[in-house]
């Protein structure tokens, strides 16, 4: 395992809401595996900014991670039962694009953005 990607492990284990069973690992994506998304994605991001520089804050974040904060349990429920009528509008889920924690350490690791 590369120290930027031991250093991404331990920076993301701070947020992963992921099930304990679960192990983070270089294959964990962001959104969809751990779970990180709204203000945690905001926190996780300032995190890497803070150790690797500000260029972080400059990655595409939006096309792999959902910055918006994630509902109550109950919400998707509701939010279903509200948009009946327009099913197109159903209630967002997880981002379709994987960002997995080696990538962001094989970025980290060049010094530019490239994409997965």
């Amino acid at each position: 395992m590369s120290p930027a990607l031991s250093h991404v492990i331990a920076v993301v284990s701070r947020f992963a809401r992921c099930a304990p069973s679960l192990a983070v690992g270089a294959k964990s994506a962001v959104d969809q595996d751990l779970r990180i998304q709204g203000d945690d994605a905001e926190e996780f991001i300032a995190d890497l900014a803070g150790l690797n520089g500000d260029w972080v804050y400059d990655w595409p974040w939006h096309r792999y991670v959902n910055l918006n904060e994630p509902p109550a349990s109950l919400g998707p429920r509701f939010w279903k039962l509200l948009r009946l009528p327009e099913p197109e509008r159903a209630f967002p889920g997880y981002m379709e694009r994987r960002l997995e924690l080696q990538h962001i350490a094989a970025v980290i690791e060049k010094g530019e953005w490239f994409d997965p």
